[in-house]
């Protein structure tokens, strides 16, 4: 009403003042009433700024509550009560109200027509204007100040403590009651030089205010614009609007603005599953004592998982691997040979007493390799089928089945101290054991069509893999890394050539499998091989902990939940061998070392860095597999425990494997240590761990014996020495 008036009325501009003066002592005596009589009911006054409490005080003290009230000693005490009440839902409605987009665009005309005032003023502190053009201006510059004044008493209201959070608040605060305060008395006392020189003094003040005003007018623009923009926009876009609506609220603290900023940045580089090193989590382990990584081996870790490659040049060399196969024994024929036939073959009384244990999460796959004869593969492929009905479900030729199992088994490198048939058979193992031990099956309601690809998948999933990861496809410019852009290469690969050996007339037993049901499973094995990528680890993991967050994941209704959870569990798989027994986990440790260690030996002839843990020189065992469980295996395996609870016999030997390994690494880290400080200099020992096998790329020829295959491949055990012998278990040595 001020604002219109003649200038004798604005001399009564102090009477707005005193009301709101009387409004804040109201607003004192409602507070001191709530907390002295009703402490119980809600949150203290303090906290009241965080919406979280808003439905909870609404229902606690609504006025129609009678039963509540009744209970009260006093009309007074009621009264308080309902006061607060009413207090506590116009803090909400003010707050929607200064939220509002005609509120935002007022303010906005308000902010450019206070910004042009004060560079008019600017502009005429040296040559005075009119006094009837000044006094006009006056009205205008007062009748502003009285909105900016206005907002600042309801911002103050509705969000209380929090909006005098942030200093800039404050200052702004200070400026536009002081500007108030002086335009009042500038009215009637004009001639003043002390008040000409504050007024002139405010003038610049008021420039910074225009400044955070504009910027806050910038902000509420966008938000206007991003409201009426009907465009296409992603769920990303969205989040990230809402992110910055929320970083633009009066009284953010700038803790939490930095916050904020952070995720804004996470979610728009699309950085949001990238692993981030937790330097708390490492500073509590070695408060603990184990401090087995540093930060830069740790950070080496996740490099290498994540497939991030080193960009150095390679003068245009490329690696001697090839992934040509080579049959080790000729393609069975299976067409003379019924199912029953096969069953007798493949369930002699050795085989079957060691695949009794299937289900057990002691099965030694290393024994069964024995018993098998070299055949470990198709029998256990062969056994599988069997076990879960799928040869009468699906109508399958047997024969056929045999000659695809044994086609996929001659594609394994039996020179790949790692990956090799056995490890492709010991992935099939735990597969099954998932689904039945673990209840996976039972739990995700798996269709018998998911069941055989799942099996499938572990059975191919590492199907002519050379004994070289992907980053060194990448760096030696192999052709299958150029084939396939340097994405999953050998998992493409891997899965390609799988299905080429499918297609063969006498390998193809789904060639009466309906072209849907054919259709389906085919993606089903192509995404649950590309899973196992390590170098998605991290994305996959990440992905699969927010899930776990939702309330309808665990129904696995949708079909990308069901592939993910399948995903992971034959990813689990494949990195299970610390899950398994310690006498069996350590003979998988001294074959995957001696293949990083052949790896090694590769880098150095082509004059690439040597990747981590595969330098025979100077790698340390015991590092290596506690980084590995730390890592990789232990947050994988309790991830999913938490939504498979039957796999807990995985989680104990995960964590005592742990304990094993780094006892030794202690061990190991001691007597380092007093080698170092010893006086005497001995002659130096070979490094940790010495390798014999055959050369990698070299492959037994086409027409051997079963027999003479498997005294081969006995003659391929790997021995890994310490330096030292261990007075701890001696199987995790390699002995």
């Amino acid at each position: 009403s001020g604002a219109g008036a003649n200038a004798e009325y604005m001399g009564e501009g102090f009477n707005v003042v005193c009301c709101l003066c009387v409004c804040a002592l109201a607003r004192t005596r409602v507070s001191r009433c709530y907390s002295n009589e009703a402490p119980s009911t809600a949150p203290p006054l303090e906290d009241m700024n965080d919406s979280r409490h808003d439905l909870t005080v609404a229902v606690a003290v609504k006025p129609d509550d009678r039963r509540r009230l009744s209970r009260l000693d006093s009309f007074d005490d009621r009264l308080d009560i309902t006061l607060f009440s009413r207090w506590r839902q116009y803090r909400i409605y003010v707050r929607r109200f200064l939220d509002s987009r005609p509120v935002e665009i007022f303010l906005l005309v308000m902010v450019l027509l206070y910004a042009i005032k004060v560079f008019i003023d600017l502009a005429t502190s040296d040559s005075p204007l009119d006094t009837d053009v000044q006094a006009a201006l006056d009205t205008v510059d007062f009748a502003i100040l009285s909105f900016f004044l206005a907002e600042l008493l309801l911002r103050l209201g509705a969000f209380g403590k929090t909006y005098l959070a942030d200093w800039w608040n404050i200052f702004d605060g200070a400026i536009v009651i002081a500007s108030f305060i002086l335009g009042l008395i500038t009215v009637s006392a004009s001639s003043l030089v002390v008040l000409r020189l504050m007024r002139v003094i405010f003038r610049l003040l008021r420039v910074v205010v225009i400044f955070r005003k504009v910027s806050e007018s910038n902000r509420t623009l966008h938000r206007i614009r991003k409201v009426t923009d009907y465009a296409i926009r992603s769920p990303v876009e969205r989040v990230i609007e809402i992110l910055n609506y929320a970083q633009s609220l009066k009284g953010m603290n700038h803790s939490v603005k930095d916050d904020l900023n952070w995720c804004i940045e996470v979610i728009a580089s699309n950085k949001l599953h990238d692993p981030v090193i937790d330097s708390n989590f490492n500073n509590n382990n070695r408060r603990n004592g184990r401090a087995f990584l540093e930060d830069l081996e740790l950070e080496a870790w996740v490099d290498q998982v994540s497939g991030r490659v080193t960009k150095r040049s390679v003068n245009g060399r490329r690696g001697s691997t090839t992934v040509s196969r080579v049959s080790v024994r000729k393609s069975f024929n299976g067409n003379s040979s019924s199912h029953e036939d096969l069953m007798d073959q493949f369930s002699t009384e050795p085989i079957e007493s060691v695949f009794d244990k299937v289900d057990s999460i002691s099965f030694d796959i290393f024994e069964f390799r024995d018993v098998c004869a070299g055949d470990e593969l198709v029998i256990m492929g062969f056994k599988l089928f069997e076990k879960f009905r799928l040869f009468s479900k699906f109508s399958i030729n047997s024969s056929r089945l045999v000659n695809f199992l044994r086609e996929i088994q001659l594609g394994y490198r039996e020179t790949n101290p790692y990956h090799n048939a056995t490890h492709a058979a010991d992935v099939a193992q735990t597969t099954a054991y998932i689904m039945t031990t673990g209840k996976l099956a039972e739990k995700a309601k798996m269709s018998d069509l998911e069941i055989m690809g799942m099996l499938l998948a572990a059975i191919i999933h590492d199907f002519e893999h050379p004994g070289f990861n992907n980053p060194f496809h990448i760096k030696t410019k192999h052709p299958l890394a150029i084939r396939y852009n340097d994405k999953s290469v050998l998992e493409s690969h891997h899965v390609a050539a799988s299905f080429a050996v499918l297609l063969k007339e006498e390998c193809n037993f789904m060639q009466h499998m309906a072209d849907d049901r054919y259709r389906s499973i085919r993606e089903n094995i192509v995404a649950l091989v590309m899973a196992t990528d390590m170098a998605n680890h991290f994305q996959e993991l990440g992905i699969f902990r927010g899930k776990l967050n939702l309330p309808d994941f665990a129904n696995l209704e949708k079909k990308d939940d069901r592939q993910l959870v399948f995903d992971i569990a034959l990813h689990a798989s494949d990195v299970s061998n610390p899950a398994k027994p310690l006498p069996i986990y350590a003979q998988w440790v001294d074959r995957v070392m001696n293949e990083f260690f052949l790896q090694g030996d590769q880098e150095k002839r082509l004059n690439l860095p040597v990747s981590m843990f595969m330098d025979r020189d100077t790698a340390s065992i015991n590092k290596c597999q506690v980084g590995f469980m730390d890592v990789i295996v232990q947050p994988l395996f309790v991830a999913f425990h938490s939504f498979l609870p039957d796999i807990d016999p995985f989680i104990n030997n995960i964590a005592s494997n742990k304990t094993h390994f780094q006892a030794l690494l202690e061990q190991e880290n001691l007597r380092s240590n007093s080698n170092s400080t010893s006086a005497t200099v001995e002659p130096k020992s070979p490094a940790l761990p010495t390798v014999t096998v055959p050369v990698i790329s070299s492959r037994p020829q086409e027409g051997a014996s079963p027999a003479s295959d498997s005294t081969s491949n006995s003659t391929q055990e790997i021995e890994l020495k310490q330096r030292t012998a261990s007075p701890v278990n001696g199987n995790a040595n390699g002995s």
